[in-house]
């Protein structure tokens, strides 16, 4: 289960791993999650801690022009589309 970019967790924990891969699949591929649609981390940690106040982790969101993740994006700014694996 996805947790989250901004999720607390210790250093040892396993979940900083899954985190980690799937914000590096998610900015790599340009994707959000697996289906890439509105409601689908609303089950997750991060959902939980950001207190239902954005559809989308910043993974999903285009970096700003430094190159840092946006706190937020607009549900029609995030990526789109699934990746695609070869």
């Amino acid at each position: 289960m996805y947790n989250g970019t901004d999720t607390l967790v210790t250093k040892d924990s396993d979940d900083i791993l899954v985190k980690t891969a799937w914000d590096k699949i998610m900015m790599e591929k340009q994707c959000c999650g697996v289906d890439s649609k509105l409601g689908e981390f609303n089950e997750s940690g991060w959902f939980s801690l950001m207190q239902k106040r954005f559809q989308f982790p910043p993974a999903c969101c285009p970096l700003k022009k430094n190159g840092k993740l946006q706190a937020s994006c607009p549900t029609i700014q995030r990526y789109g589309t699934a990746p695609k694996f070869h």
